[in-house]
């Protein structure tokens, strides 16, 4: 079985020191807009799909997956459901604010926008669960891919559960199973860590550990600022010296 280190990342290049690292890039292609194609399925006009219509459950969170780098990798599911829910949990206003306006145009005044972040989902998870118990449908999203997975709002789900909250998940991109789905590697059983450098001092040695001791496919998310250093890293460890690398970019 090949071993494979994958990476999902921002860097485009990726500078190969000694061979000892082989790397494989896989680019996306990027859209400036959503297609007129889900436009038209969502208003019934090409598509048998388009009949089914969103049916909000009171009191639900709805856990939406968003694009990872181009508007097509929304699913008609997910834009019916986020332009039919009560209101919207986000990352960041702004930048999810400019993708409701690509896909939807403009935005439904009756429809709130909850900002919760890494530092502040303990102040937004009362005003959810207030807005649940009187029967409004919420969306939580991230700025890009699924939520929760590398990203905040984990915490805000986890209580949501506590609570006897209804948590449906709606499916769509992410980083990390694209990446694999490139790899050409055995993707049976892999090892996930999420974005390394922003691990703690202390979390990020216990991760380098633990990593050093998997033989299945690794997935990591790393900044293009970093991506270089951490091959390094990986490059010296016991057993990595002639591991395959596939590089994507989301």
């Amino acid at each position: 079985m090949r071993k494979m280190l994958g990476f999902v990342t921002g860097a485009l290049q990726l500078p190969v020191r000694n061979g000892t690292l082989g790397a494989r890039l896989c680019r996306r292609s990027d859209s400036t807009t959503a297609l007129k194609l889900l436009d038209d399925v969502l208003k019934g006009e090409q598509h048998f799909l388009a009949e089914q219509s969103f049916r909000k459950e009171p009191g639900a969170v709805y856990v939406v997956a968003t694009p990872i780098g181009n508007m097509e990798d929304f699913t008609l599911r997910g834009l019916r459901v986020l332009r039919g829910v009560d209101a919207v949990c986000m990352e960041d206003t702004v930048h999810s604010g400019i993708m409701f306006n690509r896909v939807f145009g403009k935005r439904d005044p009756s429809q709130t926008f909850i900002h919760f972040a890494h530092a502040n989902w303990a102040r937004a998870t009362p005003q959810i669960l207030r807005r649940v118990a009187r029967g409004e449908a919420i969306a939580v999203i991230a700025d890009a891919g699924t939520p929760c997975i590398s990203d905040p709002g984990w915490q805000i789900i986890d209580i949501c559960l506590q609570k006897g909250v209804k948590v449906i998940p709606i499916p769509g991109a992410t980083a990390a199973t694209a990446a694999l789905s490139v790899a050409g590697c055995s993707s049976q059983m892999y090892s996930f860590f999420g974005l390394i450098s922003n691990q703690k001092k202390k979390l990020k040695k216990r991760s380098f550990k633990l990593i050093q001791q998997c033989d299945e496919a690794i997935v990591l998310y790393e900044s293009k600022h970093r991506l270089v250093k951490t091959l390094e890293i990986l490059s010296k460890m016991r057993g990595f010296e002639n591991r395959p690398v596939t590089v994507t970019k989301r």
